[in-house]
């Protein structure tokens, strides 16, 4: 699918600085739960002395700052390997990510963006050997060799920088940068170029926001803004990519089923794909483009999506019904606290009325009789099978709050689920 991405040029918008693409790396939480685990949930300790099984991923994502859409790529699971004792960890997720990532786009330009936990030797090292480029945050209380060094610069005057104001007036935004210092102690010979940037409110001289990174990029007075734009894109992987997924419709975080054997993360890895879908969607398909524009928010479209499709097919097999030549149909209806409360023969044509009648409900699909075409016996996706319910008929289908099947006259071996 990423190859017909590249291929139709929807790609292109997303390139930035010297053509390459922002690449976004951050991990985060799919599942978790007190009691059900399986061999590749990952365990820790609550401080209540409770045992918590969860699973991880590390995520990826194309990203581009002045771009709503982002592209997500296959994430990594950060799974408990079977027979280890210990965890799986972010840091040997991105290495196996990363190195897939190269294989499967070996000649792709990218840029990674990843936060200040991976701003260490062993890491970029990595990044160099697979031909990344890199914007990394840095913090003065986690990197301070690297700092000592800035201050030194700052003292000499010998730092690069840049300010420009707002269109207001009311801002000031600040850039300093030196390049080739040495990332820390452990790395004299890997050397980095560190940028600091500042957002200044001229009226009471308050600081708004500071960010620092490192990159392998030079920096220069003409890029610093470009680059500092690159760097705070990482945060379109944290809203854009996991905040869409779990609160927007998909519930990325809801259990659809555990299982024993990868099963969820494979929900989650489907999840991954429908959102990449949407996203292309939203990119390059104008009636979904429309359909985005009409509603706020995605979850009311998905809604909306839902009700068609499901009043769609209603109708669609409730015509298709009225043309069979079976003479009647039996329902039987499912009361209040699992009772079966009545009995009905009801002629084909009135069916709906039928399950209307008796459920207070407006039925949202109709029985699919024997005598339908192949192509329609699909649309039926449940049998309700008679032996999990006290006097249920054999061989009916379950519609709604209704159980529907044809008259006895009809040969049982031709009734489809």
């Amino acid at each position: 699918m990423f190859q017909s991405v590249q291929d139709t040029h929807v790609l292109e918008p997303f390139r930035f600085l010297a053509g390459s693409f922002l690449v976004a790396l951050d991990g985060t939480g799919q599942f978790s739960s007190s009691t059900v685990c399986c061999p590749d949930c990952a365990i820790k300790q609550t401080r209540g002395g409770d045992t918590l099984y969860y699973h991880q991923l590390l995520g990826a994502a194309i990203v581009h700052p002045d771009r709503e859409q982002v592209l997500p790529l296959i994430p990594e699971p950060i799974l408990r390997d079977d027979g280890d004792t210990k965890n799986d960890c972010e840091k040997n997720a991105a290495k196996r990510l990363l190195t897939r990532l190269r294989e499967d786009y070996p000649a792709l330009p990218m840029t990674i963006i990843e936060d200040a936990l991976t701003a260490n030797g062993p890491h970029i090292k990595l990044l160099q050997k697979l031909k990344f480029s890199y914007i990394i945050g840095v913090k003065e209380g986690d990197h301070a060799h690297l700092f000592e060094a800035v201050k030194t610069h700052e003292e000499n005057e010998t730092m690069g920088g840049l300010a420009q104001q707002d269109e207001q007036g009311k801002i000031t935004r600040t850039f300093r940068f030196v390049n080739s210092l040495e990332l820390n102690k452990s790395h004299p010979n890997l050397k980095v170029n560190f940028l600091e940037y500042i957002d200044i409110e001229l009226e009471g001289s308050r600081t708004r926001c500071r960010f620092t990174w490192i990159t392998d990029i030079k920096i220069t007075e003409s890029n610093c803004a470009e680059i500092m734009r690159g760097g705070r894109s990482r945060w379109k992987i944290e809203n854009e990519t996991f905040n869409t997924p779990k609160n927007q419709g998909y519930r990325l975080e809801h259990n659809y089923g555990h299982g024993n054997q990868h099963l969820s993360t494979n929900f989650a890895l489907l999840m991954m794909l429908i959102f990449l879908i949407d996203q292309v969607q939203e990119l390059a398909y104008v009636p979904f483009q429309q359909a985005r524009r009409r509603f706020r928010s995605r979850t009311s479209l998905w809604e909306r999506i839902r009700a068609l499709f499901v009043g769609y097919f209603r109708s669609w097999i409730l015509d298709a019904s009225r043309n069979l030549r079976t003479p009647s149909w039996r329902i039987f209806f499912e009361g209040t606290g699992s009772r079966w409360q009545s009995w009905r023969r009801v002629s084909r044509d009135k069916v709906e009325q039928g399950v209307r009648c008796a459920t207070g409900r407006q039925p949202q699909l109709m029985v699919v009789h024997p005598q339908f075409p192949p192509t329609y016996r699909p649309i039926v996706s449940l049998r309700y099978t008679l032996s999990l319910r006290q006097n249920a008929p054999p061989h009916c289908v379950r519609i709604g709050s209704a159980l529907c099947f044809p008259d006895t006259r009809c040969e049982r071996s031709s009734i489809y689920s």
